[in-house]
């Protein structure tokens, strides 16, 4: 079992309605969770979305773990999807950032209903909002048990959140990156529109460049090819998904050497 795990978390899987997954028995108990009233969506995400999330992320700490999260700003702004050219991708990558800020208080807040110390730490500085993010900083308070919420992203325009996902990881001198998605695996293409693509159990960091495969970006799986930082993909909707990874008791898609 790893000791020190990054979670990389989307943005957009913070507005999922639970009822239209397909798991969505298993996780029928969230509907009635003691909990769920605590945890407010802010009329900007799912609040049993939420709690789903911080309740696999308290599973994952329970065993021991010490989690670290990237998460992302997708559900409110995405500069490759919102920039109506060059220029304005600058701004709205600003802007992500500040999604992702909001996202992370969020589940900062969820992570607290359940019981688990977090902190948010920001590459921008934002005194009255969160603390600094600093390597340091975030190694002590990993150390120190508190799940260490990485927002702001990279800090820099043109980089996305799986880029500063990797940075954050090797950084903090994780064991691997679990990059939590909507499908439960790589695949040879995108399996939500073509039901033939072809699960991938490993695949390489230079193969995954060479078939420009989209789960996550080049320039993240190029510093974690350097930098030997082994990439699982797990998806965001299942139960306990976070812990199990950890565990390794889950059938596991892998990008590595």
């Amino acid at each position: 079992m790893t000791n020190r795990v990054l979670v990389k978390l989307s943005g957009e899987s913070l507005i999922t309605d639970i009822s239209t997954l397909k798991n969505y028995d298993d996780l029928r108990y969230i509907e009635t969770h003691e909990l769920l009233g605590q945890v407010s969506g802010f009329g900007i995400v799912n609040k049993k979305m939420v709690l789903k999330l911080a309740l696999d992320i308290k599973s994952a700490v329970d065993l021991g773990i010490s989690i670290a999260v990237v998460i992302g700003g997708g559900n409110l702004c995405r500069g490759t999807r919102d920039a109506i050219n060059h220029t304005l991708r600058t701004s709205t990558d600003k802007i992500g950032m500040l999604a992702t800020v909001i996202n992370g208080i969020i589940l900062n807040s969820a992570l607290g209903v359940v019981g688990i110390r977090s902190i948010v730490l920001s590459t921008r500085s934002m005194p009255a909002i969160c603390d600094l993010y600093t390597s340091g900083r975030a190694k002590s308070s990993l150390e120190y048990g508190q799940v260490v919420i990485c927002v702001g992203g990279s800090g820099q325009p043109f980089f996305t959140t799986d880029t500063a996902a990797v940075i954050r990881a090797c950084e903090l001198e994780c064991d691997l990156l679990l990059k939590a998605t909507k499908v439960d695996g790589i695949y040879d293409d995108d399996p939500t529109l073509n039901k033939h693509a072809k699960f991938l159990t490993e695949i390489s960091y230079c193969e995954f460049l060479e078939r420009k495969l989209k789960i996550m970006d080049a320039t993240a799986i190029s510093i974690a090819r350097d930098e030997n930082l082994p990439i699982y993909v797990i998806n965001t909707y299942s139960n306990n998904a976070i812990a199990l990874a950890c565990k390794m008791e889950m059938t596991l898609s892998s990008i590595k050497t």
